[in-house]
This record gives C-alpha cells, structure tokens and sequence, in this order.
C-alpha cells in the first residue's frame, strides 16, 4: 500500500475477559509514509486476518528531505496503573529522525513518544488530551540527554517495554538503543533502559535507575536538559532477565 511500509513489527497479547474466551493478538507496523497502523492476528497468530488495517498514528510535524511523517518503530503495553479502575493501551513509538547528526535541527533527533487508548485499536490521544491520529499527537517521554554519568545519549529509540519481577520488587522497563557522541552516525549502538512509573493520571514517567540496580543513580530529565539518566552499555545480562506478560517477541 502506498499508505504504511511494511516493517518494525511488534505482536500485542490480549488476554481473554474471562475462561470462556481465547487471548487475541494484534500487529502494529509501519515506518513514516503514514506512519503506524495495525492489523488483527488469528488464534495461534501465524497469520493476519482479512481485516483491513486500522490506522492508529500519523504526525505530519517533520521537515523534509528527510519526510514529513517521522514516526515508526511501534510498541504496544497493555498496563493497569495503580491510580486507574482498569488497564489502558500504551502506544509507544519512535518519532523523528534516526541516525543523523550535524545536519538537521536540535529536536528532530529520534525521541520516544507514547499515546493511550482504553481500546488496543485506538482511538489514541496524548497526555494533553490531542488526538494521536488527527491533532499530531504524543507525548515525549525519553529524548536526547546532552549530559549524563554515562556521556552522551544521542537520539534514544527503537524502543519496547516489559515488566520485570526482579526489579524493585516488580517494575516496568523502558528498553532503547541510543547512540554516545553526536559526530559519528556510524558509532555502534548502545543498549540502555530504565524503568517506567506511572503518574497519579496514568502516564508513564522515565526514571533513573534506583541504588538496587545501578551503582550510580541519576536523576531524569526526558527533555534533554540538565543530568539525564543512567543507561546501561550493554545489555546481554539484565536484557535477558526481562520478561512481559502482555508482549512476546515473534
């Protein structure tokens, strides 16, 4: 379709209402053109249905030549906060422009955004309330730290998001790749990851690591200003620790 690229795939896990229903699946794809859609898996998901795609995001805010549609790399999360009566959909997504310094404006540099939605299939709005879909939506959680304990972290993105019983307790996760100078666009990625609180309304909140994970906590700050967070350089070791009950990796 001239509409969405076929790519940056990620399979969401719907758990059934109840014993006499199956858990369902859906697929959110799609990279610029018309940035994330989403099609319906059948039951064991090898296969999407005859569905047509439903269009969940589009954000027309970028410049070209590199497009005007700056948006890819979908990941949904299925999440009940503490301060809310029943789960919400989190759509999380790369917006701007991945790998490319020197050249383009301070800010269009990959971020990571999210939307929500009381429906896996939208409609999604962001935490000021404006349509994902419509209004060029999304709220940023995680952008490019100028300083932090660990240098520079260039254009977070390529994100996903679990749960983790052993940490604190318990916790939510925000996996990324950044890259850690802002001059050479062909440095080897690095893995990073922090864990997500949700505010008293719900929305996610990056954090820096805690004093039980990470000998040298920081303070967050998504926006790119002041001390930054504490990523990991690598990510052989927590990464396989991770586990999520509402995503799978196929």
């Amino acid at each position: 379709s001239s509409n969405y690229n076929k790519i940056d795939a990620n399979i969401l896990v719907i758990p059934a209402a109840d014993a006499s229903e199956k858990e369902s699946y859906v697929l959110s794809f799609g990279s610029f053109w018309q940035n994330i859609y989403q099609v319906p898996l059948r039951n064991p998901p090898l296969e999407v249905t005859n569905a047509k795609p439903t269009h969940l995001e589009l954000n027309q805010t970028g410049e070209l030549p590199y497009g005007d549609n700056p948006s890819e790399g979908a990941f949904q999360f299925m999440w009940q906060p503490k301060s809310a009566a029943k789960p919400f959909f989190y759509l999380f997504f790369s917006s701007g422009y991945c790998c490319v310094s020197g050249d383009i404006d301070v800010g269009s540099e990959y971020k990571i955004m999210v939307c929500r939605s009381e429906s896996p299939s939208g409609p999604f709005v962001d935490k000021e309330g404006r349509s994902c879909l419509t209004e060029n939506g999304g709220t940023l959680i995680y952008g490019t730290q100028r300083q932090s304990s660990r240098g520079i972290v260039y254009a977070p993105g390529g994100q996903g998001v679990m749960y983790d019983k052993d940490i604190d307790g318990g916790s939510v996760v925000l996996y990324y790749h950044y890259i850690a100078n802002f001059t050479d666009v062909d440095h080897p990625g690095t893995f990073g990851w922090n864990k997500l609180d949700f505010d008293t309304t719900g929305w996610p909140e990056v954090q820096a690591l805690s004093n039980s994970t990470s000998s040298d906590p920081t303070s967050s700050n998504p926006t790119g200003t002041g001390t930054g967070v504490s990523p990991t350089s690598t990510g052989e070791s927590r990464a396989s620790r991770l586990s999520n009950p509402f995503g799978r990796f196929f």
